[in-house]
């Protein structure tokens, strides 16, 4: 059969597939989670996904936007932080997502693992291109295809509401500093 391992009854692999399984299901829990505070929450809720993403990202455009150069480059570099990093967080929710239902495909056993994460990444993209038969590995499919376009509708919900935020927050700026 193509695609399976064939280390499926050793000991050792059985514990192995048994911890992706449940680290698996854990990633999938804390990003979904962190979408949720992130995008749904009507309030400040901190997510460590997002916290470490804008560390990261604001690191990088330090580097870009170097101390020794003048203000208006660096203001120049700096209006793209938010923006960027913005963009780039529902892509990290679901490479995070793909990369725990990879471990979940690989840890119900009977898949390599190249076949658990080009399961995964067909069906977090809801492409259906790859298709396990056998019940367990389906029923995980449809629920990562679920979650998948769960994650593609906070999307396109989320970067609007934040663009209008942003346009809201910036004219009141602009009024306070005409008015003022």
């Amino acid at each position: 059969m193509k695609g399976v391992t064939q280390f499926d009854g050793d000991p050792a692999m059985i514990v192995a597939r048994i911890a992706a399984l449940v680290a698996g299901v854990a990633l999938v829990l804390f990003t979904v989670a962190s979408a949720i505070k992130t995008v749904v929450v009507p309030r400040a809720i901190s997510s460590l996904i997002t916290r470490k993403l804008f560390r990261v990202m604001r690191l990088v455009f330090n580097l870009l936007a170097h101390p020794q150069r003048d203000y208006a480059h660096r203001d120049r570099i700096l209006a793209y932080f938010g923006p960027v990093t913005l963009i780039m967080l529902p892509g990290v929710w679901v490479l995070l997502t793909a990369v725990g239902f990879t471990g979940v495909v690989w840890g119900l056993g009977g898949v390599s693992l190249r076949t658990a994460f080009l399961t995964s990444g067909s069906s977090i993209l809801t492409l259906g291109v790859v298709f396990q038969k056998d019940l367990p590995h389906a029923g995980v499919t449809f629920v990562e295809a679920v979650i998948g376009l769960g994650l593609v509708s906070l999307m396109i919900s989320y970067l609007p509401a934040t663009a209008a935020t942003q346009h809201w927050s910036t004219s009141a700026v602009r009024t306070a500093n005409a008015t003022g």
